[in-house]
């Protein structure tokens, strides 16, 4: 529970990095993977855990998770940007709702009767919190508008953290958490690496990726 609640609170701060530093979401996604990567992947030289690395092509269900992380990453840093933090974080922590209904489907895990009531109430407290109504919800899919993009982008982020975590729960029972932090920064950093190449961007202050 203790690294839960660790784990919500870490990625919950990042807003503030994200709205200080002014980078483009990708600029700052892909050189804080860059410098992860090579930081765990160092480690993993390492006599401790050079055993846990996968063999030949069992590496090759890891993937996925790069993949998976950057939709959810990107989408939960863009909601920053272009809705409230409230917004934002509300809207990413829809992810146990969908984890509810996708995990019987992709997991085998049944979907009892608590946990339909427990969704019912976590969604309409959802509903409370953001302030919203069936209707204006509707009219905000309609606007289009920079507030509602950063919304949907949130909702977005919540539904790619579910697909995350329920993939890294199946791996998570027989690989290290470590490699499976390498194998998914590393795949992120070569997704992104040709458009940091064809945009130039330029890295985030080294505050911001150090932090990150």
């Amino acid at each position: 529970m203790i690294y839960i609640l660790s784990a919500i609170f870490l990625w919950s701060s990042l807003a503030i990095i994200i709205r200080v530093s002014g980078a483009p979401v990708h600029s700052l996604i892909f050189y804080s993977c860059l410098i992860s990567s090579a930081i765990t992947g160092l480690a993993l030289t390492g006599s401790r855990y050079r055993s846990e690395m996968p063999k030949g092509k069992a590496y090759l269900p890891f993937l996925i998770l790069g993949p998976l992380s950057l939709m959810n990453t990107f989408s939960f840093f863009y909601a920053y940007r272009n809705t409230t933090i409230a917004n934002a974080i509300l809207t990413h922590y829809t992810a146990p709702l969908f984890v509810a209904f996708l995990a019987p489907l992709l997991v085998r895990e049944r979907l009892t009767g608590r946990i339909l009531l427990s969704v019912a109430v976590a969604t309409l407290g959802l509903w409370v919190l953001l302030g919203l109504s069936p209707g204006r919800f509707a009219g905000m899919l309609t606007a289009g508008d920079r507030e509602t993009l950063g919304t949907l982008a949130g909702l977005f982020s919540g539904f790619a953290y579910a697909l995350l975590v329920i993939v890294s729960r199946v791996f998570a029972r027989s690989a290290h958490p470590l490699v499976m932090t390498f194998f998914q920064n590393i795949v992120i950093v070569f997704l992104l690496l040709p458009f940091a190449g064809i945009l130039k961007v330029p890295p985030p202050p080294l505050w911001t990726v150090a932090i990150m």
